[in-house]
């Protein structure tokens, strides 16, 4: 047995989803994989599936710990692979430059400001780059 914060679980349990849900969890993984570093609206990801959020939310929560989605804010998710893309973007920005405005990662992205901000301030709590008044910063321990 292993302890993980209140649970007790066997060593080898792994979670599984039943076969309906399955289907779930790959139109949502779908969802986000087909749209890149402009992920889709929530109620567009949940529409397909028929479901309203607190009926999906073991999914996506499932979908985090198996590295698959990255939650960036309440409702705002991202295909893990598309943050990466966003975050050697920054990195590459950076080569260059010793800071980074909203326009230029903007420019860098395409983004609009509704993914911009939130996304910026993922990186923040990440500790990749921090906010200096207007601007951003490389954090040196975040590369």
């Amino acid at each position: 047995m292993v302890g993980d914060q209140e649970i007790l679980r066997l060593k080898d349990h792994k979670v599984s989803l039943a076969s309906d849900t399955a289907k779930v969890r790959e139109l949502i993984l779908g969802a986000y994989e087909k749209g890149g570093i402009r992920p889709p609206n929530l109620k567009d990801v949940l529409e397909p599936t028929k479901m309203d959020f607190k009926q999906a939310a073991p999914v996506f929560r499932l979908l985090q710990e198996q590295g698959h989605l990255v939650k960036i804010k309440e409702e705002m998710y991202y295909h893990a692979p598309a943050l990466e893309d966003i975050r050697n973007r920054i990195i590459a920005f950076f080569e260059d430059n010793e800071e980074m405005g909203a326009q230029d990662f903007k420019g860098l992205t395409d983004l609009s400001r509704k993914f911009a901000i939130p996304v910026l301030e993922y990186f923040d709590k990440e500790r990749l780059t921090v906010r200096v008044g207007d601007v951003r910063r490389l954090r040196k321990s975040g590369v």
